[in-house]
């Protein structure tokens, strides 16, 4: 039994699992029977537990259990708006929207979780999930913050959306540079607000 709990564990994409999770790789639907497996498999170190109901096999992706721990939710806000290089104030939390506003620590992780529309969450335009983690692209990033913030401080706001907005600054009018802005500016809410934000 152990050979089978470990292998549908190690071979599974996911690095955090919820005790359902477990029950569905390794088809065991009684739900004491599950329990008593599962605890089995923590105390020779398989998993580990690092919040009632939630395992993780080592190594786990942070930002994969800060996902899983509220559902539904995705890492968005300073988490994202760093890596792109929007905002500079680094913080080791992790940031991330969802249906309630809660800041947790979990295994040494800090994780803020800011409410948001259940609308909101679940309108996928705007994350990507890969590796079994949802995030916001930087633009989705930046509306959230401005949504829950309307008076928030941006560095860089440029590089929020990739593109090079003024390209050949400096052999352009400034009249033309304005306009250009407005158009860029149509089209990125047209690309990412929804009718409601709009």
């Amino acid at each position: 039994m152990k050979d089978r709990f470990t292998e549908a564990i190690y071979k599974s994409k996911r690095t955090v699992f919820k005790l359902k999770d477990i029950g569905m790789l390794t088809n065991n639907r009684n739900a004491d029977n599950l329990k008593a497996s599962v605890n089995y498999y923590v105390s020779r170190g398989v998993v580990s537990r690092v919040r009632k109901g939630v395992y993780v096999k080592d190594p786990y992706q942070p930002e994969e259990l800060a996902g899983r721990i509220y559902s539904p939710s995705y890492i968005s806000l300073e988490t994202v708006l760093v890596k792109a290089g929007v905002i500079f104030q680094y913080s080791s939390a992790i940031t991330a929207v969802s249906y309630l506003s809660r800041t947790i620590v979990v295994d040494d992780i800090e994780i803020s979780y800011n409410k948001i529309k259940n609308s909101i969450i679940v309108d996928g335009r705007g994350t990507i999930s890969e590796n079994n983690i949802n995030m916001a692209t930087p633009e989705r990033a930046f509306i959230d913050r401005l949504y829950l913030s309307k008076n928030y401080y941006f560095d860089n706001i440029l590089t929020a959306t990739g593109e090079r907005l003024l390209a050949g600054a400096g052999s352009i009018s400034h009249a033309h540079a304005v306009e250009k802005a407005k158009t860029e500016y149509v089209k990125y809410q047209a690309r990412t607000l929804s009718d409601v934000e709009k």
